[in-house]
This record gives structure tokens, C-alpha cells and sequence, in this order.
């Protein structure tokens, strides 16, 4: 009988211990006996401080680009879409034709990056066509950061040193640099980097205790249809409002936050070289009581207090909802929702409205971070950040990475942005890394590269005015080849301004360019006809272009479209001032075309027309004789033989 018991005891015991394991086992690794509370805070809290949210592959991956020098290469695109029906809207029409040269537009680039040693070499060619292209080299070297434009020079760069900015600036014309730094620099904050003291501190002191003080039934679980399971906080602005106030009650007697919070402060004012006395109540748009004005700012306890009571006087209405998600015990997404939030103080100045109620519907802003993980490995995993107002998505941002752990990873990156219901761009940049490869990047070659911290104003500033007079010239050049109907500007002008446009400008920018489009492209052709021989050309071509305005003044019926030949004196031209016939009229262009030496070099500029932009003028000199060209011509020699003339005239750099 005896022996019976024991057996019956020994298998309640076993059964028992059973029970408490699978029991164990479900409390710490199963979700069954945690409230939603509990829930939400576990899959909330690894969007910031676990690894599945964002795997170690992907902080490796990042961390890998920072120390090895690596090659590679990929594309940038943009492509936007009129919603609206076009069809028979004219103006849209045009719109929707200039958008088209943007999105026929791509940019491919490769390059060798090695961070460790501050160098980089990027080529880019901006490709508005098959055959038209805009090329152009970014290179670092240490604190020398410089640029080499094909189209101007295929060997000369223009370069600027980054330190002694104030210099720089005083050079380009400047007479105040006051507070301008030595050198632009990222700080490097390190009173940011929590201890893991100061992090259990923050933990105990202030998170710990505003969760707690959430009651329970501000926490719900939603099971949804993908098998995805949902636990969300609805909690009121005016919680919200309460939680900060009391956070910053206990804050006013934290000696050890106060203390931290003073030292990054100090830290990223020595680094960023803030202006005293501009800090503002992100809330109120008023100065922040938070800082002092004295003049070392410092936070105090005192400070702590008054912003406090700026809060508690406000009204905080509407409310906020977190929904974290996960699948299968991991985090795959996290959204906050503010409905009809709006934060109003006693002063009817300082409202600032989040989200507020409109007639019949309150208003809804939506921020919402997903990731998809296609394999085990975290080798695949992507992304998607999206933000919406009342129900339409505005941005959508997707990230994706791929064979992070090999040496041959591939990032994409695409953004659309813009209002669904009339005008989207999207933007798509794609980039192949390859590591294990021998990096090579060459430094700056002293005898061809142009340091402009190096030179006076008087040295300086011709030189960047015929740069960027020639970087005009080559872009109106290239806009004339693909037909791009407006002036001044190029087919990436419409990837920066799409996403900012709404169908009212898009429709207002198609009645200037129907009105404008035509002229310019009048004038356009009308002016390709001479402009092919700017620059410096060979004394046969400055025959053949002295025979092409003779044609053209010959069938010209108005005289304003006759165009003018000015020479200068020199040794083989002929001074107009010695002409007593019109310099329009044929027989005078025979005898300038006589003069011409065919084995000579001349240089061709133009003056046009302030009205029109129709060239009325062609000047011809003798690059050995001195230009009179008169207050309407346009200055169009390379930039290369201003480049080699700043490094060649013997001029020494300025001894700051």
C-alpha cells in the first residue's frame, strides 16, 4: 500500500513539474499570459532597442561601408505623372510634355569611396538623351573637396579647401565673418552616448513610470486577417500633455539629467557655433523658458519649471494612437495616428494645430514603418515609410537591401511624393557596392586643379564669373540639341519642383508655357543656326559662318532680323570703323570674308537681342588682337584657358 502512495506521489510530482515548464515556457517564451499592456510595450520597445526590427546585417552593412574602401556604381531616376485627364486640357498638355524631357532624364554614376582615409571619386553623366549628357567628377581628398566638368575641362578641377572658411569668404567679397568656423565639420556629440547607468537611470526614472501610469484599458489586441497580430494605445492629447508635465516635475530635481542634458548642450553649441538667445517652443512658436539667457546658456531647475507651466497652461485636444505589429514574435510595424490634435495656449497667437477638426471629418495624419524580411539570414530585408492625411498617402518611401552578407550587397531606394489625386513624382536611386577589390584614389594634381581658397578677389572672381557664364552657356547648348522649351533651366529643374506643385500651379505653369514654349523654341532655332561656331574656331569655319549670315541677311524681309559682323583690328581683320557700307549688307561681309586667313584662329561671340534673345550681333576677333565687342556680347571663351591662365600666370596663391 505503501508503495502504491509513493508511486502516486512521485507521478503527481513529475506531472506537476510538467505543468510548471510548460507553464514557464509559455509566461517567458510565449505571449499567453502577458495582458496587451505587457504586449505592447515587449514589441513596441524592439523597434529602438532589439535586433529584429533592424537587424545586425544591416548596422554590420553600414558599419563595413564606414571602414573598407569600396567600388560602385548605379542610377538615379525620376518620373512624374499627371493624374488629371489631359487629353483636352492644352495647358496640360504642355506641362505633361515638359515633364516628359524630366523623365527621359536619368543619371548613372560610379565611383570609389574609402571613408577611413577621407577619399572619394565619383563620375556622374546626367543623360537628357541617348547622345545629349552632362558629365562631371566629385572628388575628395582629406579636407579638399573639388568638381571637374567634361563639357568645360577634362583635366581641371576646381577645388576649395575646407578650412579657413573666413578667408574663403573674405576673398569672394565678404566683409563680416564673424563666427564663420575654421572648417564645416559633423559634430560628433559624444555626451549623446548613453552609459548603460544613465540608461537604466532614464529607464527607472521616467519610461518605467509613465507606462505604468497608463491604466490597462487604454491597451487593445487586434488579430488581423494576414495572421499578423495588432496591440494598440489610444491615449488622449490630453494625457499626453499630463505624462510631459509630470516628466518634467521630476526632471526640475534630476541633478544627474540636468547635469547630462547641460553637457550636450555645451557640446553641440562649441560644435555647431549656435547664435545665443534663438531657441523656440517647438510648441508655442514663443522663446523657451527651458534656457536661460545669460550669457553661457545653461538649463537649471528653475528653467525646468517654467516650461513646465507653459505646458500645463496650454490645452491639449484630440488624440493619439500607437499600433505596434507583430508576426511571429517579431516587430514588422509600428504607426502613430494623431486625430484632431491641437495644442492652443491662453494667447490666440500661439495655436499650433497638428490635426484639427474641419466641418463634417476630423482631421487624421498617419506615420506608419513596416519591414519585410525575405529570408532567415537578414541578408534580404525591406522597408516601407509612409505618411498620409485623412485616409491619402502624401509620401511613400520604400528601402531595400539585398545580399547584405556577401560582397556584393544592392541597395534601392524609392520615394514618391506628391498629391495622388493630381500630380506624383517618384524617385528610384539604385546602387551596386562591391567590396574586396583594391580601392585606388588618385589625390588632387596641384599643376591642374584650381584651389580658390588660394587666390584674392581680384585673382578670383573673373575666373567664377567666366565658370559659370561657360557652365550656362554648355547648358543652353545642350537644351537647344534635345529641343527643351524653356530658358535658363534644365529637364532636373522639374525633379525639384514636382513634388511641391498642385494641380492650380501645374495648370498656371502650362499657360506660361503655352505662351512662352513656342517663342522660345522659335528662337531657339533661330539662333542654332550661328551658335555651333562660338568659342574658338579655325579662320575656314569663320568664313563659312561670315557666308551663312550673308545668306541669311539676304532673305531676311525685316532689317531688325539682319545681323550685324563686328571685326576687330588686327593683323588680318578688317576694322569695321574703316567700312563707310552697312556692316549688314553683302558686299561688306565679302570684304570681311576676304580678310580672313584660313590658317588663323578666331574667337565667335554673340549679342542678343534683350526682348527676343534673338542674336543680332556676331563678333569675330583675332585671338591675338584686344576685343571691342561693345555692352550687349556675351564673353563665351573656355573656361579651360581661364583655368590654365589662373595656374600659369605665375601669380602666387594668397599667405593668409
Amino acid at each position: 500500500m505503501k508503495k502504491k502512495t509513493l508511486v502516486i506521489v512521485i507521478s503527481v510530482l513529475v506531472v506537476l513539474l510538467i505543468v510548471a515548464g510548460v507553464l514557464t515556457y509559455l509566461f517567458l517564451g510565449t505571449d499567453v499570459f502577458k495582458s496587451d499592456k505587457e504586449l505592447f510595450a515587449k514589441y513596441s520597445s524592439q523597434v529602438v532597442t532589439e535586433d529584429e526590427f533592424f537587424p545586425t546585417a544591416l548596422k554590420d552593412y553600414e558599419t563595413k561601408k564606414n571602414m573598407v574602401a569600396y567600388e560602385s556604381n548605379g542610377t538615379i531616376s525620376a518620373n512624374s505623372e499627371i493624374i488629371a485627364d489631359t487629353s483636352a486640357d492644352t495647358t496640360l498638355q504642355e506641362v505633361q510634355s515638359l515633364i516628359g524631357y524630366a523623365n527621359n532624364t536619368n543619371i548613372t554614376f560610379n565611383g570609389k569611396v574609402d571613408k577611413t582615409n577621407k577619399k572619394v571619386e565619383e563620375n556622374f553623366v546626367v543623360n537628357y538623351t541617348d547622345t545629349v549628357n552632362f558629365p562631371f567628377t566629385i572628388k575628395q581628398d582629406g579636407d579638399r573637396y573639388g568638381i571637374l566638368v567634361n563639357g568645360i575641362s577634362e583635366t581641371n578641377y576646381v577645388a576649395v579647401d575646407n578650412s579657413n572658411l573666413p578667408g574663403l569668404l573674405q576673398s569672394l567679397g565678404a566683409t563680416d565673418v564673424t563666427g564663420v568656423p575654421d572648417k564645416l565639420e559633423m559634430p560628433d556629440i559624444e555626451s549623446l552616448n548613453l552609459s548603460d547607468e544613465e540608461k537604466t537611470h532614464i529607464n527607472e526614472t521616467y519610461l518605467t513610470p509613465m507606462f505604468n501610469g497608463i491604466t490597462e484599458d487604454k491597451f487593445t489586441k487586434i488579430k488581423n486577417d494576414d495572421g499578423t497580430v495588432s496591440y494598440v494605445l489610444n491615449i488622449s492629447a490630453e494625457e499626453v500633455k499630463a505624462i510631459l508635465s509630470q516628466m518634467l516635475q521630476t526632471l526640475s530635481t534630476d541633478t544627474t539629467m540636468i547635469d547630462k542634458l547641460n553637457s550636450i548642450y555645451t557640446e553641440l553649441e562649441g560644435d555647431l557655433n549656435l547664435e545665443q538667445n534663438v531657441q523656440s517652443d517647438l510648441l508655442t512658436g514663443t522663446q523657451s523658458s527651458l534656457l536661460t539667457t545669460q550669457t553661457t546658456n545653461t538649463i537649471t531647475s528653475e528653467n525646468i519649471l517654467a516650461y513646465k507651466n507653459e505646458i500645463d497652461a496650454q490645452t491639449w485636444s484630440g488624440n493619439v494612437k500607437l499600433t505596434v505589429t507583430e508576426s511571429k514574435k517579431a516587430t514588422t510595424k509600428f504607426a502613430v495616428e494623431l486625430t484632431g490634435v491641437e495644442v492652443s495656449s491662453n494667447s490666440a497667437t500661439n495655436t499650433s494645430t497638428v490635426a484639427t477638426d474641419n466641418t463634417n471629418n476630423t482631421d487624421i495624419i498617419l506615420f506608419e514603418i513596416s519591414k519585410e524580411q525575405t529570408n532567415s539570414a537578414d541578408s534580404n530585408i525591406a522597408y516601407t515609410i509612409t505618411g498620409a492625411y485623412n485616409g491619402t498617402t502624401y509620401i511613400t518611401t520604400n528601402l531595400g537591401y539585398a545580399d547584405l552578407n556577401t560582397n556584393n550587397p544592392k541597395e534601392t531606394i524609392t520615394v514618391t511624393v506628391g498629391d495622388p489625386n493630381y500630380l506624383t513624382t517618384t524617385y528610384t536611386f539604385n546602387k551596386n557596392v562591391t567590396f574586396g577589390n583594391e580601392v585606388v584614389i588618385d589625390g588632387f594634381n596641384d599643376s591642374t586643379t584650381v584651389v580658390i581658397n588660394n587666390y584674392s578677389s581680384n585673382q578670383l572672381l573673373p575666373f567664377l564669373i567666366q565658370y559659370a557664364s561657360s557652365l550656362v552657356q554648355l547648358n543652353t547648348n545642350q537644351m537647344t540639341q534635345i529641343g527643351y522649351p524653356t530658358d535658363g533651366i534644365n529637364p532636373l529643374f522639374v525633379w525639384i519642383a514636382a513634388p511641391a506643385t498642385s494641380l492650380d500651379q501645374v495648370q498656371t505653369m502650362g499657360d506660361e508655357l503655352s505662351s512662352t514654349s513656342m517663342s522660345e523654341q522659335e528662337t531657339a532655332a533661330y539662333n542654332a543656326e550661328f551658335t555651333s561656331y562660338e568659342g574658338n574656331i579655325t579662320g575656314a569655319n569663320a568664313k563659312t559662318l561670315v557666308d551663312t549670315v550673308k545668306q541669311h541677311n539676304l532673305v531676311a524681309t525685316d532689317n531688325s532680323e539682319k545681323i550685324q559682323v563686328l571685326t576687330t583690328a588686327g593683323n588680318s581683320i578688317v576694322n569695321v570703323s574703316e567700312v563707310s557700307i552697312s556692316n549688314t549688307d553683302g558686299t561688306y561681309l565679302d570684304t570681311v570674308n576676304a580678310s580672313l586667313q584660313a590658317t588663323s584662329t578666331y574667337n565667335v561671340s554673340f549679342g542678343y537681342d534683350q526682348t527676343s534673345n534673338k542674336i543680332t550681333t556676331i563678333y569675330i576677333t583675332d585671338l591675338g588682337a584686344t576685343a571691342s565687342t561693345g555692352t550687349t556680347e556675351t564673353t563665351t571663351n573656355s573656361v579651360t584657358t581661364s583655368t590654365n591662365s589662373i595656374l600659369s600666370t605665375g601669380i602666387e596663391p594668397m599667405d593668409y
